[in-house]
């Protein structure tokens, strides 16, 4: 995911602006093509109707809807947590220390912590966005069980602006690919934690 300086976002601002002006300019010219014609069929006119058509679609359907996504991005949809659901599956808010890797990678697994968990997924907390559809290779430090190693894709980020990451976290969710028996079996105690916990409030 791009991370915006002022500078850099200044500058696709300014570009937004330039394309939008261009695209009242092609549409003016347009018109007073159209106009000097007087309902001719003349050949030239005919051709550089046809070109300006293009040059307006190209600004109004993709250049300005593409630097608007880049300025402004679409919120992400994050899984709801604390006993949300995301696709019918709860998650629960779960602090744990893990590491993580890409295949292949020689380099020393990155430290994260994760901020929920669920049954086939997690999201991890990282100021290091994966891009959506990596694969990593997972290990999670769980209490009183031990280290578990698990496969996992990327599935969506999310990303924060730094004045903000002390009261909202960076990171991407993740898909469990391959887990053991033990991951399930410790998703299946938080979860009798959590009912337990309902029932007594």
């Amino acid at each position: 995911m791009l991370t915006k300086t002022p500078q850099l976002k200044k500058a696709l601002e300014d570009l937004k602006s330039s394309s939008g002006d261009m695209l009242s300019k092609g549409r003016t010219l347009k018109k007073s093509l159209v106009e000097s014609t007087l309902g001719t069929k003349l050949e030239k006119h005919a051709r550089l109707e046809l070109v300006l058509d293009k040059y307006i679609e190209l600004l109004q359907n993709q250049l300005i809807p593409a630097l608007e996504e880049v300025i402004q991005p679409a919120p992400e949809q994050e899984p709801e947590n604390c006993g949300g659901k995301r696709r019918g599956l709860p998650r629960y808010r779960r602090r744990l220390s893990m590491y993580y890797s890409l295949p292949g990678q020689r380099t020393k697994p990155r430290h994260a912590y994760s901020r929920d968990i669920g049954a086939m997924g997690l999201f991890v907390m990282s100021n290091r966005l994966e891009k959506v559809g990596q694969t990593l290779q997972v290990e999670v430090e769980v209490p009183d069980v031990g280290k578990i190693k698990m496969q996992a894709v990327v599935v969506w980020t999310k990303w924060v602006p730094p004045p903000l990451r002390s009261v909202e976290y960076t990171g991407f969710g993740v898909r469990l690919t391959y887990a053991p028996q033990t991951w399930y079996e410790f998703f299946l105690a938080v979860e009798e934690e959590e009912h337990a916990g309902s029932s007594r409030g």
